[in-house]
C-alpha cells in the first residue's frame, strides 16, 4: 500500500527519468582517438622511466675518453655517485691529463669543474679503502696536483688502512709519492 501511494505521487515515466549508469555510446572515431591517447600515455610513461634510469645510472668513467667528458659527467651525476665512482672519476682524470714528472702541474687543475672533484676527494678521504688510497695518490701524481691538504688526508687514511694494502697498492703509493720530488716540493717531505 505504501508503495502504491508513492507511485501515485510520481509523474508517469519517472523511472525512465532516473539517472542510471549507462554504457557510453562511442563512435569509431571516438575509439580511434581513445587508442591514440592511450599510446601517447604509454610512450610518455616509457620516456619518463627511461629518463629516471638515465639520471640515476652511475657513469662508467673508465670508458670516457676526454677530460671534459669526465668533468661534465661527474658534475651531472654528482648526486648519485658513490665513493667508488668519485675515485674512479679522479683516477680517470689523472690518466687523461697525465703530465711529465718534471712538469709543474696539469692544466686540468685550474678548471673550476676540477675543483669540485678535488673538494669531493678531500671530503671522502677518511672513507677510502686501501686500493682507493693508492688510486687517488696515483691520479694526483699523474697530474702533479699540488694540494697538501688532499695529499695529507689521503696519506693519513693510507696509514689507517696499512694492513689492507696489497703489493700493487704499496707499489702504486711508492711510485706516486716518488713522482713528487722532495727537492722541488718542501711541502711533501
Amino acid at each position: 500500500m505504501r508503495h502504491a501511494v508513492i507511485r501515485s505521487l510520481l509523474p508517469r515515466g519517472a523511472r525512465a527519468l532516473a539517472i542510471l549508469p549507462q554504457a557510453p555510446t562511442l563512435t569509431s572515431k571516438d575509439l580511434w582517438i581513445e587508442g591514440r591517447l592511450k599510446l601517447r600515455i604509454e610512450r610518455a610513461e616509457r620516456a619518463t622511466q627511461a629518463r629516471v634510469v638515465e639520471l640515476s645510472a652511475r657513469p662508467k668513467f673508465s670508458s670516457i675518453s676526454t677530460v671534459g667528458e669526465v668533468l661534465d659527467s661527474y658534475g651531472a651525476k654528482r648526486g648519485v655517485l658513490r665513493v667508488d665512482d668519485r675515485v674512479a672519476a679522479f683516477y680517470r682524470l689523472g690518466r687523461l691529463a697525465k703530465v711529465s714528472a718534471h712538469a709543474s702541474t696539469s692544466p686540468v687543475t685550474v678548471d673550476p669543474r676540477f675543483q669540485i672533484v678535488n673538494d669531493d676527494m678531500l671530503s671522502i678521504a677518511p672513507r677510502l679503502r686501501a686500493r682507493q688510497v693508492s688510486n687517488v695518490l696515483q691520479a694526483a701524481a699523474y697530474i702533479q696536483l699540488r694540494n697538501p691538504a688532499l695529499l695529507s688526508a689521503v696519506c693519513k687514511r693510507g696509514v689507517h688502512r696499512i694492513d689492507d694494502f696489497g703489493i700493487r697498492d704499496v707499489v702504486s703509493c711508492v711510485y706516486s709519492l716518488g713522482r713528487y720530488s722532495a727537492t722541488r716540493d718542501a711541502n711533501y717531505k
